[in-house]
């Protein structure tokens, strides 16, 4: 029996790179963006970090627990390594969080006696800020004036430049439609 020469040999092998894509859509305050990662290849665990430097490193853990205040940031991707495909990170993409629209009712406009004058004051105790989400600190100001400035019974008092004021204010954006413009009040 003739025994034969038996050579063995090692060879390295190693993780293959992925290219992964991360897709963000802008978003309205108080509602997550929507994210997606392409080029996966091994569905490797997807971490997501938003920033507003643009940099894809660093960054705060996102979870659809975080509620980002209105304006711009940077969102990137950690895909950890899975298999046979090595970790790898996806470039910032910018997005922005847009202000909410609300609309507002309630104001009341107040009686007054005869001054030759159509500015009516107004009353906003029973302010509703229809949209804003529950524990915010949104107020809303306007200014109001009568139709005329004649006496008379249940006058139309027409309100203007309304604004939005407190400390979320800048979450937050007057509806295009939908706003209170008038009041009525006795002179």
């Amino acid at each position: 029996a003739s025994t034969g020469n038996q050579t063995t040999a090692t060879a390295a092998i190693t993780t293959a790179n992925i290219t992964p894509v991360l897709n963000v859509s802008n978003s309205v305050y108080g509602t997550a963006p929507s994210l997606s990662v392409a080029g996966n290849t091994g569905n490797g665990a997807v971490t997501y970090y938003y920033n507003t430097d643009g940099s894809n490193s660093g960054g705060t853990v996102w979870s659809q627990a975080v509620k980002l205040h209105a304006g711009d940031y940077y969102m990137y991707a950690e895909i950890a390594a899975n298999g046979n495909y090595a970790a790898a990170k996806t470039a910032a993409v910018k997005f922005e969080v847009e202000p909410k629209p609300v609309t507002v009712s309630g104001i009341t406009a107040q009686e007054k006696k005869y001054d030759g004058n159509p500015s009516a004051g107004l009353d906003f105790s029973n302010l509703k800020i229809n949209g804003k989400i529950e524990g915010d600190e949104l107020k809303a100001t306007a200014a109001g004036s009568f139709e005329n400035a004649n006496a008379g019974e249940n006058k139309t008092v027409n309100l203007f430049d309304m604004k939005l004021s407190g400390n979320s204010a800048t979450n937050y954006v007057l509806a295009a439609t939908g706003n209170q413009m008038t009041a009525t009040a006795k002179i």
